[in-house]
């Protein structure tokens, strides 16, 4: 000090004077913390807004430094930043992401921009609120920070908070009046995504902030979609309570409870269908459905979807029924969970063809047994009936023509030229069919309406068959 103070009164030394890298002696001494220095010069005039060759003054060396006793001599005699709102963004976002309040709230006093933005348009209340910060989001707004304030992505600080799940730095933001400034497609596909995450709470975050629960992306799904289609029921029942709509349809025409019904979650599906959700299916496509899950063999999906009010007889463009597929396919426990929901069990398709038919057709011998013990019967005409049996002969069908006959086809019934199944078991040489259809009382001597019988056709193809073969039947005089 006395080496100064011998220099500035004796020697004449200029005390704004800078060195090679523009720096004075008050520039040394604020970063030094040299107060008595500072005080010295101050009152010998020395210029407080003088910059360095790095855009330093000596407050900002002071601030840099932490030297409070300085930076308040400094401010007392008129001393400044002297920053761009690039360079101020800088240091206050850094001092922020480090943590250092005590610096931001020392650079705010020191006439600091507290809205200055950087080259991306972030502000000290972005990093605050990123970091989750709440003592220097606190002192961002008592010192008029912009809460809204819009970077280069469209964020803002409450976006951020939410973004980085700060919970309590997004409420306390909300309630200072902060915005998410979310576009429809952008709030879908965030509330979307946290819905198929099951992240409940920033979820909810979210829409408490005023995020549109009914936002739709752009396949008009919403988060309720999301929510059923991953079987989230914490989600969706709260959703539910919050006033979703539940019956918003997607670029498919799909609702949350189809969702629901397609993956398969029973209970979803059920909490949707008691708060009024529907399935929105046409009876065609309800038909087709069912149609598909019964022949799949799905029974965990057909049996939530039927427990929806879907109509377990609706019918297809051919009139079929998922009761006819099922049968078709040989599906037992679909064919009894369909029973159990009242499915008709002689439904007539567009050929006339019933469940039982179906079963038969396909030789699906237990699944005929049983839709026959529960009131099914084959499907079509006498003469429909003739026509199947004739045709299981000719190829030589026997447990077709029996599983046949076992549900109620008479074999004893000829087609339109008289024929019977045992004509034409008889002229393709199927001896085990033949021996079948005696023993269910067809007759040997049966003419049709060339006067044939099946015995003359046996002889007449070249089966020397023995008459004991015939059951005992005489020949007819």
């Amino acid at each position: 000090m006395d080496i100064i103070a011998e220099a500035v009164l004796h020697s004449g030394v200029n005390v704004c004077e800078a060195d090679y890298e523009g720096r004075t002696a008050l520039h040394i001494a604020a970063s030094a913390g040299q107060l008595a220095v500072v005080n010295f010069l101050l009152e010998h005039k020395a210029s407080v807004d003088t910059m360095d060759s790095f855009g330093k003054t000596p407050l900002a060396n002071a601030v840099a430094k932490g030297h409070a006793s300085c930076v308040k001599a400094l401010r007392d005699a008129g001393g400044g930043l002297q920053w761009g709102d690039t360079q101020t963004a800088g240091e206050l976002c850094e001092a922020v992401r480090e943590g250092r309040a005590q610096d931001v709230k020392v650079l705010l006093s020191c006439g600091a921009n507290v809205n200055a933005a950087d080259y991306d348009g972030r502000t000290a209340f972005h990093l605050a609120s990123s970091e989750g910060n709440m003592r220097i989001c606190e002192m961002l707004l008592e010192h008029k920070a912009d809460v809204n304030a819009v970077d280069r992505w469209g964020g803002t600080p409450l976006r951020d908070a939410v973004r980085e799940g700060h919970y309590h730095v997004a409420r306390a933001l909300h309630a200072a009046g902060g915005e998410l400034q979310f576009d429809e497609a952008t709030a879908s596909a965030q509330l979307c995504e946290l819905a198929k995450q099951g992240l409940a709470e920033r979820l909810e975050l979210l829409l408490h902030c005023g995020c549109n629960i009914n936002a739709k992306d752009y396949d008009s799904r919403t988060c309720v979609h999301l929510a059923a289609s991953m079987g989230n029921l914490p989600i969706v029942e709260r959703l539910v309570t919050m006033g979703a709509q539940l019956n918003a349809q997607d670029r498919w025409g799909g609702t949350p409870l189809r969702d629901a019904v397609r993956a398969g979650h029973a209970e979803v599906a059920r909490a949707l269908r008691l708060a009024g959700g529907l399935l929105g299916y046409s009876e065609a496509e309800m038909s087709s459905q069912l149609c598909e899950l019964a022949r799949c063999g799905s029974m965990e999906t057909l049996a939530v979807m039927l427990s929806c009010d879907s109509q377990v007889n609706a019918m297809d463009y051919d009139r079929r029924t998922c009761l006819h597929l099922a049968s078709s396919e040989g599906n037992i426990h679909v064919i009894e969970l369909l029973l159990k929901q009242d499915a008709d069990v002689n439904a007539v398709d567009r050929w006339g063809g019933t469940p039982l038919s179906d079963a038969v057709r396909e030789c699906h011998r237990s699944v005929a047994t049983f839709l026959y013990t529960h009131g099914g019967r084959l499907g079509g005409d006498d003469l429909t009936r003739a026509t199947s049996l004739c045709e299981y002969s000719r190829l030589g069908r026997v447990e077709s023509v029996g599983d046949l006959i076992s549900v109620g086809a008479d074999p004893r019934v000829p087609n339109y030229d008289g024929r019977t199944p045992l004509h034409v078991a008889a002229s393709a040489g199927h001896k085990a069919v033949v021996q079948s259809l005696i023993a269910q009382g067809c007759s040997a001597d049966a003419p049709d309406c060339w006067g044939r019988t099946p015995r003359d056709e046996a002889g007449h193809a070249g089966h020397d068959w023995p008459e004991a073969l015939w059951g005992g039947q005489g020949r007819s005089m």
